[in-house]
């Protein structure tokens, strides 16, 4: 088996970055501002990673937050491990890591986001693995932020965008895209399938749902034309109502009319 990792970065990782891209791709709007990966692209992707693998991958628990969450990339880099609820599998979002300052989140508000199975299983083997990485760096103790540096402090934006994810992005060849489209990723995908916007709307973050429905408008699904004609047979129903039966003290059945 071929293992490689590259500056920093490994190639489960990639795939994880490109496999997500290539699911949201269907979704993206033709013409959207919002840079997007051609098919063929993908295709290179996939047998980029194909070709190699890694044992020990680092970075994709933090791709895989961004993804499962819809999280802002500052406030997944804020999380530390007393924000995590592995039995009730949810993250509570109180601050965020944004170019190496600490602040509030964008609406100032803590929030809970659910954590799908997939993620909390991944993050509970990344505190296990940081326990060995701890006692092997003689740190201590565990570092109280969950997505860390070699040196154990919290990750450099700039360096998870250049030395990661714009990287892995020209070594497959691939055009580059934010880490910030994951998120977009993360509301299309969901949107697009039909899942309730408001709570789309609360795991995103958003001051209200008004920004979720007028940024991702053109995701909802379109509705069936027959839910309209429903009402022509609730109208009937109302218009003919049919009997009830009771039994009277006799126990001889009776038709009552509904009003």
């Amino acid at each position: 088996m071929c293992i490689k990792i590259y500056n920093g970065y490994d190639d489960k990782t990639i795939f994880f970055i490109f496999d997500h891209y290539a699911i949201g791709e269907k979704y993206r709007e033709k013409g959207s501002s919002k840079q997007r990966w051609l098919k063929g692209q993908i295709e290179k992707a996939r047998q980029f990673v194909k070709d190699n693998h890694t044992a020990q991958p680092e970075h994709y628990p933090l791709f895989l937050t961004l993804a499962r969450t819809g999280m802002r990339l500052g406030e997944a880099l804020g999380l530390q491990w007393g924000d995590l609820d592995f039995r009730g599998k949810f993250i509570e979002i109180r601050r965020a890591l944004v170019e190496g300052q600490l602040t509030t989140t964008k609406t100032g508000k803590t929030r809970r986001v659910d954590g799908s199975p997939q993620l909390m299983e991944t993050l509970k083997s990344l505190r296990h693995r940081r326990k060995e990485q701890a006692l092997k760096q003689g740190w201590g103790k565990v570092p109280d932020w969950i997505f860390i540096n070699q040196d154990g402090k919290p990750i450099d934006q700039g360096n998870l965008r250049g030395r990661v994810h714009y990287k892995a992005c020209e070594i497959a060849n691939l055009r580059r895209v934010r880490i910030h489209d994951i998120r977009h990723s993360y509301a299309t995908i969901r949107i697009a399938a039909g899942h309730n916007i408001a709570d789309v709307s609360r795991q995103l973050g958003h001051a209200s749902i008004k920004i979720t429905v007028d940024t991702y408008f053109h995701w909802i699904p379109n509705q069936n034309s027959s839910e309209v004609s429903e009402l022509d047979d609730l109208g009937r129903e109302r218009n003919h109502p049919q009997p009830i039966r009771n039994q009277n003290k006799k126990g001889i059945p009776t038709i009552a009319v509904s009003p």
